[in-house]
């Protein structure tokens, strides 16, 4: 029994946070009429605003704008444009947006029980360009409350930003 309990316990120590819980908001509706995509650079707000987390949020950021240029170029199905190429009803904007509290590490390894708790949500939408309705949205939600030395808010928001790069990959033609 003591064993059982050992191992119950490190397992919770090393996993830590919750996985991402990606939903779609807004089911693909007539992806496939458009051959041009634009993706708008993903914007990141975080509560906390030190320098050292304002550096974070433009890593996120980028990280992001790369994983969705990948994935639409994977697609082999859209060409990535830029704002000025943007014409006539052709096209779609991707456009994404983050928020993350970064909780404390500290409390989350000393106190526990969800002191320090920090999370991340992630809504990303494609619209027509022409008139901005939106044909597609998916929501991503992770956070974290425990884990190994307080845990790592890096990898809670990488995981987070992958789930939903792979539910929108499962939902381009």
């Amino acid at each position: 029994m003591k064993r059982i309990l050992f191992i119950f316990c490190l397992l919770l120590l090393l996993v830590g946070c919750g996985a991402p819980h990606v939903r779609t908001d807004k089911a693909a509706a007539g992806l496939d009429e458009y051959p041009w995509v634009q993706v708008l650079e993903v914007e990141v707000d975080s509560t906390e605003q030190k320098g050292n987390h304002l550096r974070l949020n433009r890593e996120f950021s980028d990280y992001a704008s790369r994983r969705i240029r990948g994935v639409i170029e994977e697609s082999g199905f859209y060409q990535l444009v830029d704002v000025e190429l943007i014409e006539g009803p052709g096209a779609l904007v991707v456009e994404t947006h983050m928020n993350i509290t970064y909780g404390s590490r500290a409390r989350r390894y000393w106190v526990g029980f969800g002191a320090g708790k920090g999370s991340v949500r992630t809504v990303l939408a494609i619209r027509r360009a022409e008139d901005g309705t939106k044909l597609l949205q998916l929501a991503s939600d992770s956070d974290l409350s425990v884990g190994a030395f307080g845990g790592s808010m890096d990898i809670t928001i990488r995981e987070n930003i992958d789930e939903l790069i792979a539910e929108l990959r499962r939902q381009l033609p």
